[in-house]
C-alpha cells in the first residue's frame, strides 16, 4: 500500500563521467571521484578487459579536478 518495504534508498553515485570516446573498439572514459576529486582514466576493450588508472599531475601526485577544490 505504501511502497515496497524491500526497496533500499538509492546511494549517491561515487564517480561522475567527465568524458567518453571510442577509438578502435576501445572505450576511453575520464571519471572523477565525487568524494576526493581525483580523476581517473578508464579503458574498456570490447574484446575483454577493463582498466582504471589515476591521472597524475606534473609532480606525480593524483590530479584533482579544479572544480572540486
Amino acid at each position: 500500500m505504501f511502497g515496497n518495504k524491500d526497496e533500499k534508498p538509492e546511494k549517491p553515485k561515487r564517480f561522475r563521467l567527465i568524458s567518453s570516446q571510442v577509438i578502435n573498439n576501445v572505450r576511453y572514459d575520464v571519471l572523477m571521484d565525487r568524494m576526493t576529486g581525483v580523476c581517473y582514466t578508464s579503458t574498456h576493450s570490447y574484446y575483454g578487459g577493463t582498466r582504471i588508472t589515476p591521472m597524475l599531475d606534473k609532480d606525480g601526485r593524483p590530479y584533482v579536478d579544479p572544480a572540486y577544490r
